[in-house]
């Protein structure tokens, strides 16, 4: 957590502002370590971005062994996100990846614990494949229970497997396709001993006794949501210390697709975004591009008002070996409230050994100013503390007289919610600001002065 900021100490409302991307240079990184079940993949990296929780970890409370696994529906003032784990990537008929195993499975059984404050149930899905395709598929509902409760999914299968994938959720609610399901908060799975068995003793289900965890960390630009796992924080950058790198790759998961938003997309083709009002601006940036093929990556920009997505543009993004800049304009008929940003590293299905690398992405009405340094002897580099903080702020500063520098401080979904103009007078050393009121969780800060745009992060718990 960067705890050094630049500020200044009178404040009187702001009556306007640009409305610029929230890090948009990703000189910005919040790291979050968590619990991994194997080779397996968990909704954790989502419920940390959407939530600042975990959704699936490692639990003593166990019905065998020293662990089971913990599964979690979590929410926060804004989000809910159900939580889930799963060895492959299952998407229907087109089930993708897995673990090798060998056998002719009649029955998978487990334990498991299930509850929930509303209408909900928790998941286990399995499906076997035989060369490549797909002989047992099924998505089996958990119903409440209050204590350690065998079930038993009858499989049958007519041949032996190579493979199989395992996952479960703990709402029902996130692998349905109606329109009005909606995850409920709350809702926590336990599950432990998966066995396999047949006509004859089978092969033990790998990490089926939940007894084997890895640590993996989640770092993740702020602001920014992440679709996969391929990401990283990269040093080869256009500006400042730090860009975004992005690659598919083949795993146990398949091949895939990365992207990033500036918010976060449902199942029904909704999304949310940042606050935004503008109807004519150009989103530009800069990128390196290395596809396999003839692949090509893209950015989008898209427009709702009111909850109703209206209008959206993309711009494809083709192979560079340097940093290259691009522009996205954008001329909608309707003042938005909300525009979303998405970049992905190439056309779906995603190619194998893809790199996209991207900077900078700003807007031409609010440009940013990474790396500029002039009169910063002007500015007193100034203390946070608390940092975490729960009743009030405090900023330590010196005395340096600047005037007409405009504060924004952002809350974890992009809504401002403190704007003022400051004023710095001699002799004010520290300033205190009230935040008992506000919702726990990551804050984002803006200063812009006549000589650029300074921003940071604090946390409020």
């Amino acid at each position: 957590m960067k705890n050094i900021v630049y500020f200044i100490a009178l404040f009187f409302p702001i009556l306007g502002f640009n409305q610029s991307i929230i890090n948009g240079n990703f000189e910005s990184w919040s790291s979050t370590s968590y619990d991994v079940l194997g080779n397996t993949f968990s909704t954790n990296p989502e419920s940390i971005q959407r939530c600042a929780k975990l959704s699936v970890s490692k639990s003593t409370d166990a019905h065998g062994g020293n662990y089971a696994m913990l599964i979690q529906t979590v929410s926060n003032s804004t989000d809910t996100v159900g939580g889930g784990f799963v060895n492959g990537n299952p998407n229907g008929a087109n089930i993708t990846g897995g673990t090798p195993y060998s056998g002719q499975v009649l029955d998978v059984t487990g334990y498991y614990k299930y509850s929930t404050p509303g209408n909900d149930s928790g998941g286990v899905l399995i499906s076997f494949k035989k060369g490549g395709k797909v002989i047992f598929y099924k998505l089996y509902a958990l119903a409440p229970a209050s204590s350690y409760t065998k079930f038993d999914i009858k499989v049958n299968l007519a041949v032996s497997c190579d493979s199989f994938i395992l996952g479960a959720v703990s709402s029902y609610q996130i692998v349905s396709n109606s329109k009005n399901s909606h995850p409920v908060s709350g809702s926590t799975l336990y599950l432990d001993d998966i066995v396999f068995t047949g006509s004859t003793t089978l092969p033990t289900v790998p990490d089926g006794d939940f007894e084997t965890w890895n640590t993996a960390n989640f770092e993740q630009p702020d602001g920014w949501f992440l679709e996969g796992n391929n990401f990283q924080k990269s040093t080869n950058h256009y500006k400042g210390s730090y860009s975004i790198l992005m690659f598919n790759s083949t795993s146990n998961a398949g091949s895939n697709t990365m992207g990033i938003d500036n918010g976060s997309l449902n199942k029904h083709g909704g999304f949310k975004g940042r606050p935004f009002t503008n109807q004519v601006d150009t989103l530009i940036g800069y990128y390196m591009y290395y596809p396999k093929g003839n692949d090509t990556a893209s950015v989008t920009v898209a427009f709702s008002k009111n909850g109703k997505p209206f209008f959206m543009t993309s711009k494809k993004l083709i192979a560079a070996n340097n940093w290259t800049y691009f522009e996205l304009p954008f001329s909608v008929g309707t003042a938005p409230d909300t525009l979303f940003i998405q970049a992905r590293t190439s056309n779906y299905p995603g190619h194998d050994s893809t790199v996209l690398y991207l900077d900078e992405l700003q807007l031409k009405s609010a440009p940013l100013f990474t790396g500029i340094k002039e009169n910063v002897s002007n500015y007193t580099q100034v203390n946070v503390y608390p940092n975490p903080a729960q009743g009030s702020i405090n900023f330590n500063f010196g005395n340096t007289v600047i005037n007409n520098s405009n504060l924004r401080i952002y809350n974890s979904t992009g809504q401002i919610i403190y704007t003022q103009i400051i004023n710095h007078q001699n002799g004010k050393n520290n300033y205190e600001i009230k935040i008992a009121n506000w919702i726990n969780g990551l804050y984002f800060y803006e200063l812009e002065t006549e000589s650029g745009l300074l921003n940071g992060k604090f946390i409020k718990n």
